[in-house]
């Protein structure tokens, strides 16, 4: 009777062609799927800054413009222009201003129009109510 064959860890040295291409196999697969998550991960990440920072901008500006009275308001709104920290960020920035009045008050809108590297981003619009305890609505 035959006795069955061991191997011993010495030896074998090395690795088989086999286990080197499989595991180089793998390994080029892995890169393939993780390098652009990766990349659109963090394109990701800087898009959500950028778009942190307009809405950021923006709701200072409903507060700067809402805390005023009603005729230093006025002309603000009418002379409403980007900040030069907003400029920075985004160049081609514009601010809109505009007062809401109908029977539910007067309501102050501001809508962001930016883009960032020539690439168009949905605009960013806030509104906040100028006297929310007003009880009359004046023409």
């Amino acid at each position: 009777m035959k006795q069955p064959r061991t191997f011993e860890s010495s030896s074998r040295q090395g690795f088989t062609s086999t286990e080197l291409v499989v595991a180089s196999s793998l390994l080029v697969g892995l890169m393939g799927v993780v390098g652009p998550l990766a990349v659109s991960s963090t394109r990701l990440w800087i898009e959500s800054r950028h778009h942190q920072l307009a809405l950021q901008v923006l709701t200072s500006e409903l507060e700067r413009l809402t805390a005023m009275d009603s005729r230093a308001r006025a002309n603000a709104v009418e002379s409403i222009e980007p900040s030069a920290f907003l400029l920075n960020a985004a160049p081609k920035a514009e601010i809109e201003a505009e007062t809401l009045r109908d029977q539910d008050g007067e309501r102050l809108a501001l809508t962001l129009h930016w883009n960032r590297d020539d690439h168009p981003r949905a605009p960013l619009r806030l509104v906040a109510w100028i006297d929310p305890l007003a009880t009359e609505v004046s023409p």
